[in-house]
């Protein structure tokens, strides 16, 4: 049995292995239109003595300052009991005091959204090894927003709590903390309160938003709250598996045949998946190994210790969900025997590690070692196994957000497909679908970024061709332009707007050949 698949049936874990995929060191030049105007950095005498005194004065392993402004440090959610959240924000380098602020925390449950900050879409990527520093990552969302990247829930990263019981968590909790941590940022950053403010997260981001927009919306203390951005989430284990996964590999031709068409039979059939559904995912999962499950099409690494760790705290996530067979567990554990492997430790890792890096980040002494995904949060599996779209239709009655699903169609893990099936099924009713949208790709020129669906309802999912999981640390520049497309609108227009475009394109090709030279990449 190959390992690759067979341990990426819950999209909740962020392989920090795929990190390190072919392609993702690459630094090309900013998009034409997407080129930020550098502002000088607010005066110091505008932040609060609690902001200046998280300051980052100088980050350990640049070769050069950034000129703007960074802050990192502790957000006390219950006192009582110590219960921290680390934060790390950075300021947009085009115009901090009107610029958005974006709330951003990776997926698990249980990792850090420092490895968004390190491996997707922050100012600055780890060296290659063995060099230990950082370096300029041109791609970055605070070319356009402030972003704030935060550890959650306590227990993940360098979060902690003086409560060991803390680390028993959920949803409702996670959500609770979060919305907390955001209240006393903006104590500490006043001046950020009339900033639009948005939230984003990725695969089990898929129940961290929804339910933190819920906290928001009921708790009535940020007006300011316009909507989130959410990358291939989690949203119910069935579009995860019974869709997701299995349908995505068949559909990629990873999967023979016979095996696909026992799949179908078995899973999705008329009347649900029957008792022999799992074997039958399992059996595709099995012949497609040897992949990079997250980037199908993108070289895989060796395996090493830190993988096996990874893997073995995916292995314990899905051994606790329901209909978990029993068969599939000594392959598992052949691959993850021990949560105690030796570690080989990522890049970002050892960077965070540093002492001097602890020391810049104001990183708490009570903290131990920092690793990308807790092993000491006890998520409750209840909440993992939960279906979101209850959520999501309260969050569509309730109306006047900016809600945009993304997803990179090269996971098979949070897989396009299953989002798909998800929100068609939610959402029957299409004002305008599966429309391409285009980004500036710069000596290439327009490109197709990869098509959009706009939902009646007031919710658009926008695919990413060619992305994996972690879209940013696949396709770099079509993340930024995402972000670029969710903040002008692009993404979420009106029916005007529509009526407008449709109008347009129908007058184009009026004039328009009706013929088509048929274009083939050359291999």
């Amino acid at each position: 049995m190959r390992s690759s698949f067979v341990l990426a049936a819950l999209c909740a874990l962020l392989a920090s292995a795929s990190l390190v995929a072919a392609g993702t060191r690459t630094t090309p030049q900013l998009p034409k239109d997407v080129k930020p105007t550098p502002a000088a950095a607010p005066s110091l005498g505008d932040y609060t003595p609690e902001a200046l005194a998280d300051q980052i004065h100088n980050l350990p392993g640049l070769a050069q300052q950034p000129a703007f402004n960074m802050f990192s440090g502790y957000l006390t959610v219950d006192e009582s009991v110590g219960r921290k959240l680390f934060y790390w924000y950075v300021e947009s380098v085009k115009s901090p005091s009107t610029d958005p602020l974006i709330w951003w925390s990776n997926g698990g449950p249980g990792c850090s959204g420092l490895l968004g900050f390190l491996t997707e879409h922050g100012p600055f990527r780890p060296q290659p090894a063995p060099a230990t520093g950082l370096e300029a990552y041109p791609y970055a969302w605070n070319n356009l927003a402030n972003v704030l990247y935060v550890e959650a829930p306590a227990g993940v990263g360098y979060s902690f709590s003086k409560d060991s019981n803390d680390y028993n968590t959920g949803d409702a909790k996670t959500a609770a903390d979060n919305l907390r941590a955001i209240q006393q940022f903006l104590k500490r950053f006043p001046q950020l309160a009339s900033n639009d403010f948005y939230i984003s997260a990725e695969s089990y981001g898929g129940h961290y938003v929804p339910t933190l927009a819920m906290s928001i919306l009921k708790s009535g203390t940020l007006p300011n709250f316009k909507g989130f951005l959410l990358g291939n989430p989690l949203t119910d284990m069935d579009e995860n598996t019974n869709w997701g996964q299995a349908g995505t590999l068949c559909g990629h031709s990873l999967a023979s045949r016979p095996t696909c068409d026992s799949f179908t039979a078995h899973c999705l059939g008329a009347s649900g998946p029957d008792g022999w559904c799992s074997i039958a995912q399992e059996a595709v999962v099995s012949e497609a190994g040897g992949l990079d499950a997250y980037g199908l099409d993108f070289p895989t690494c060796s395996q090493s210790a830190e993988q096996k760790r990874l893997l073995h705290h995916l292995y314990l996530e899905r051994k606790m969900r329901p209909g978990f067979n029993g068969r599939f567990k000594a392959q598992l554990d052949a691959v993850a025997p021990s949560a105690y492997d030796p570690c080989m430790q990522g890049e970002e890792t050892i960077y965070l590690n540093r002492a001097d890096v602890r020391d810049a980040l104001h990183v708490d002494p009570y903290v131990g070692q920092w690793a990308g995904c807790s092993s000491v949060v006890n998520y409750n599996q209840t909440d993992v196994n939960a279906h979101m779209e209850p959520i999501y239709q309260q969050l569509l009655a309730h109306g006047g957000l900016r809600m945009v699903i993304f997803s990179g169609d090269d996971d098979s893990v949070c897989a396009t497909l299953g989002t798909q099936h998800w929100m068609y099924n939610l959402l029957p009713d299409v004002d305008s679908n599966w429309q391409t949208w285009y980004y500036d790709s710069g000596a290439n020129g327009q490109q197709i970024g990869g098509y959009l669906t706009v939902f009646k309802a007031g919710i658009s999912l926008a695919t990413v061709h060619g992305a994996g999981h972690m879209v940013s640390t696949y396709q770099p520049q079509r993340g930024l332009a995402v972000l670029e497309h969710f903040l002008s609108g692009k993404f979420t227009p009106s029916a005007e707007q529509l009526r407008e475009q449709g109008e347009a394109e129908e007058a184009a090709a009026a004039v328009k050949p009706t013929h088509k030279k048929r274009s083939y990449r050359k291999h």
